[in-house]
This record gives structure tokens, C-alpha cells and sequence, in this order.
């Protein structure tokens, strides 16, 4: 199967039942690992967004980078309106 394509077709469905990363280890980074609201964060394989989501939501800034932009790009545009990604394709 070739991975670039992986999801297409089902990113909703995929977006919808991706849980997001547990809210102890958000906190975890912030209070342990020094990250703050002016924190700029590169997510790596964005996939869903949901893992940038939470650093935006305590004010990072992150940087989106991914090999494909339609799943993330599908929640992002509904959520965010300043929105940087870097689609490595």
C-alpha cells in the first residue's frame, strides 16, 4: 500500500476517532519541560492536528509539517484562521 495515501477518502472518519494526547502530559510539557504560550513548536507529522491543537490552546505557536496536508487541513481550516503548513510533497 503506498502510505502517501493512506487515509484519503476517510480523513473524517479518522479525525473523528483519534483520541487526543492525555491532558496530564500537555501539562507535563508546560510545567516540566519548558513549554509556554511563547513556545513555537514544530509538530512532525501533523496528521489530525489534535497534538497541536492542545499546544495552541495554551498559546504556542506551532508550526505544522507533514507529508500531506488533507486530514489536518480539514480541521485546521475549521478551527484556526493563521495557520502555516509545510506540506513536504
Amino acid at each position: 500500500m503506498d502510505n502517501t495515501k493512506k487515509f484519503d477518502g476517510i480523513a473524517n472518519e479518522y479525525t473523528q476517532s483519534r483520541p487526543s494526547y492525555a491532558a496530564e502530559f500537555i501539562e507535563c510539557l508546560f510545567g516540566k519541560y519548558g513549554f509556554s504560550a511563547s513556545s513555537v513548536v514544530a509538530d512532525i507529522g501533523s496528521g489530525t492536528g489534535k497534538f497541536a491543537k492542545q499546544l495552541i490552546d495554551k498559546g504556542s505557536n506551532v508550526l505544522f509539517v507533514l507529508s500531506r496536508t488533507l486530514i489536518c487541513d480539514l480541521w485546521l481550516k475549521k478551527n484556526y484562521v493563521n495557520i502555516l503548513t509545510l506540506n513536504l510533497l
